[in-house]
């Protein structure tokens, strides 16, 4: 098998509160950035936030350790595929829209959970088309407040990954922050493990690794449509690099 295990590129997660933290200017700054981007197009706009956040210096660069190093394989780690759909970035008038989870055991799929989330405020137009998520979809849904109990006893003692991994991890760290609970998990980004799997490749999107390995994805920017896209990746990857 490759000495790449599917498991490297683990993100130690900060213990202080310092992750995702804006300072005043950067957090107009970047939603200013992220209004233009979103105005080109409508493609990788989960990226295209999560390099605004790094240009403004937000969310710096992890300690990393590796799953080999904690002697734990990635098939005998309980863990669980995140994605969220936000209506902006992870500042104090922005917020999720939809959670969805993928949870593995021992290698295995043991459930997955969705559901909507009302933010408190407008979704963008632009947002809007690329998830296909409305205001009316999420006017009855419950709030972050009223689900956090529930979301953080699927998440909590449990190996996070996500694709662009702060975004979503920041992003949920800081919701929980505001109800005063405290959230940190073990991070496991996929972008980076694709670029560790597959250096020879320039592009680690979420739509270039879906059609590259021959993945199907039922509902594209829909949260469990994401995460499950990304635990049949992992799968794949498995297969492709042992």
């Amino acid at each position: 098998s490759s000495d790449l295990d599917p498991a490297v590129e683990l993100a130690e997660a900060p213990g202080r509160d310092e992750f995702l933290e804006f300072p005043p200017a950067d957090v107009f700054a970047a939603r200013d950035q992220a209004a233009h981007a979103l105005q080109r197009g409508q493609q990788g706009v989960k990226a295209a936030l999560h390099r605004l956040l790094h240009a403004v210096g937000v969310g710096r660069e992890l300690p990393q350790v590796r799953l080999l190093d904690l002697g734990t394989a990635l098939a005998e780690v309980t863990f669980v595929v995140v994605d969220l759909e936000t209506n902006g970035l992870p500042s104090h008038d922005a917020g999720i829209t939809e959670i969805g989870i993928v949870e593995v055991r021992h290698g295995r799929l043991a459930g997955t959970w969705s559901t909507l989330i009302n933010p408190g405020m407008s979704i963008p137009p632009t947002i809007q088309s690329l998830t296909s998520i409305s205001n009316d979809m999420v006017a009855l849904a419950p709030t972050f407040a009223e689900l956090h109990e529930d979301i953080l006893q699927r998440l909590e003692g449990r190996l996070f990954i996500a694709h662009n991994a702060r975004f979503d991890y920041g992003f949920l760290k800081n919701e929980f922050r505001r109800l005063g609970v405290t959230f940190n998990a073990r991070v496991l980004c996929t972008v980076k493990l694709s670029r560790k799997l597959y250096p020879m490749h320039a592009r680690h999107n979420l739509d270039t690794l879906v059609e590259r390995h021959g993945i199907t994805c039922e509902a594209r920017h829909r949260a469990l449509g994401d995460a499950k896209a990304i635990w049949l990746l992992s799968q794949k990857w498995r297969e492709e690099r042992g």
